[in-house]
């Protein structure tokens, strides 16, 4: 049934079975999880990457994971951070550097508001604060707020520094 559903022309049916593979083993989910990973939809894209609960399972996934952040949807992009932020791995830091860096572009601001969530998650590590002093200097206005706010709020900057230019 489950690989009935992960062939439907529906993408919500897809995406159900991407998100099934989760209670799988890794033996066993990782072919259809393969096809899954590069469905044209990004509901579907997404559910894999949602389908992964446990540290564990992102890092057993860790190499689709990261291929991710560079999806070509900002939602799949920022689903990818959110799976990546589960292993409580600071050394995902530099990625999201990456990842904001490149999203800057995007009229989304899904990849740098997941980045700085999991920066603030990650905050005891020197590197998180870059994360968000990149997404601080972005050029849509939602992202630099909620940026600014989260380096008052969480990494001790001074506001009069922020509104100075500074970080």
């Amino acid at each position: 049934a489950l690989e009935t559903a992960a062939r439907s022309p529906e993408p919500a049916l897809r995406a159900t079975a991407a998100e099934a593979l989760g209670y799988l083993s890794f033996a066993k989910a990782q072919p259809l999880r393969a096809t899954l990973a590069t469905d044209r939809d990004p509901l579907v894209r997404g559910a894999v990457l949602g389908s992964f609960r446990t540290a564990e399972a992102v890092v057993q996934n860790r190499a689709l994971v990261e291929a991710k952040l560079k999806d070509a949807d900002a939602g799949v992009a920022a689903a990818a951070i959110d799976a990546l932020t589960r292993t409580g791995d600071a050394a995902i830091l530099p990625l999201l550097v990456d990842a904001v860096s490149s999203s800057s572009g995007r009229p989304e601001p899904d990849v740098p508001i997941a980045a700085i969530t999991a920066s603030e998650k990650l905050r005891n590590d020197s590197r998180a604060r870059t994360v968000v002093e990149t997404a601080y200097r972005s050029p849509n206005p939602l992202v630099a707020r909620i940026a600014r706010r989260s380096l008052i709020q969480n990494f001790r900057a001074q506001a009069e520094a922020l509104w100075d230019g500074g970080v």
